[in-house]
C-alpha cells in the first residue's frame, strides 16, 4: 500500500505539510467534504472513482477519504492504469487536497 503524506487542508483551508517534503512519485487529488443531513460528514474524491469516506467530525472524514484514496490508488497502480476523470462541479462543502506517495 502507498505511504501517506500527511498533507491536507483543514476546514479553514490551512495546509499541514509543504510540497517539497513529498517523495518522487506523488499523486494528488481533491476531495469534497460535506456535512451530512443526519450528522457527521461524508467525503469523496472529485476525480477518482471509488474514493469515499465518512466520519463523525470533519477531520475523521478527511482521514477516511485519505485512506480510501491510498487503497483505491494502490489497486489502480497494480492494474497499471489510473482512471482520472474530469472535475465534478463543486457541491456545497469544503475542498481539501490529498497527496499520496508511492515507494517504488
Amino acid at each position: 500500500m502507498p505511504n501517506l503524506i500527511d498533507r491536507c487542508e483543514n476546514e479553514n483551508g490551512a495546509e499541514s505539510v509543504k510540497w517539497e517534503q513529498a517523495p518522487e512519485r506523488t499523486f494528488a487529488c481533491l476531495a469534497m467534504v460535506c456535512k451530512d443531513e443526519d450528522g457527521g460528514y461524508f467525503a469523496y474524491a472529485t476525480r477518482l472513482p471509488g474514493v469515499v469516506g465518512e466520519g463523525e467530525t470533519f477531520q475523521e472524514a478527511v482521514n477516511s477519504v485519505r485512506e480510501g484514496f491510498a487503497s483505491v490508488l494502490s489497486g489502480y497502480l497494480a492494474c497499471g492504469e489510473i482512471p482520472w476523470q474530469d472535475e465534478d462541479a463543486p457541491e456545497l462543502g469544503t475542498l481539501v487536497s490529498l497527496a499520496i506517495s508511492v515507494n517504488d
